[in-house]
């Protein structure tokens, strides 16, 4: 089977679809993109990604999004939603909902998306971690980055847990991401 790698045109052009298709249907929903698919179309053109990551207001958007899949030819699975344990608090309004028929695209912003990289911490997201600390210019400081996690997954145990520590180890654990990011932004430029 081929590998199917989507880019900003083709993420754009799938969600574009997919509200046309909910339009005829008569169903309104909203989305809330994360991952790779975000920073492939707010932060990095270039980049591209396996599937679109999202959050999703009913599940009648999965469902339509399978049938699009099928009439596209691309995976059943090109609008993932199977992230949502680790998505932040989401910030007022990304969860509103058209008042009309059709999809509403909400994208994370660059904080959560730096911050859900900075939990996961996969060596595929290295690149992912330098471009966002660049466009967010945070600099060389480990407790920024703590500051970040800290200000992102606010909420009583809600770090912790993302981390897998305990409470009184979370912000350790958060500073010692935060040398991990400030190691990747300076191999980057080496």
């Amino acid at each position: 089977m081929t590998l199917v790698q989507f880019d900003r045109t083709e993420i754009e052009r799938l969600l574009g679809l997919l509200d046309e298709r909910l339009r005829t249907r008569g169903v309104s929903g909203s989305v809330y993109v994360i991952g790779g698919a975000a920073i492939a179309v707010t932060v990095h053109d270039a980049r591209r990604t396996l599937d679109v990551d999202v959050l999703v207001s009913d599940p009648l958007i999965l469902e339509e999004a399978r049938l699009l899949a099928d009439a596209e030819g691309v995976p059943p699975t090109w609008l993932n939603d199977s992230a949502r344990p680790w998505v932040p608090p989401r910030l007022p309004g990304s969860d509103a909902r058209p008042t009309e028929p059709g999809l509403f695209v909400h994208w994370a912003p660059p904080e959560h998306l730096l911050a859900m990289k900075l939990v996961a911490m996969r060596p595929q997201d290295a690149p992912d971690i330098v471009a966002l600390v660049e466009l967010l210019g945070l600099g060389n400081d480990p407790s920024a980055y703590a500051d970040l996690l800290e200000q992102v997954y606010g909420g009583e145990g809600v770090l912790p847990l993302v981390l897998g520590v305990p409470d009184d180890a979370a912000r350790d654990e958060a500073r010692r991401r935060g040398d991990i990011a400030v190691s990747l932004v300076r191999r980057a430029k080496d």
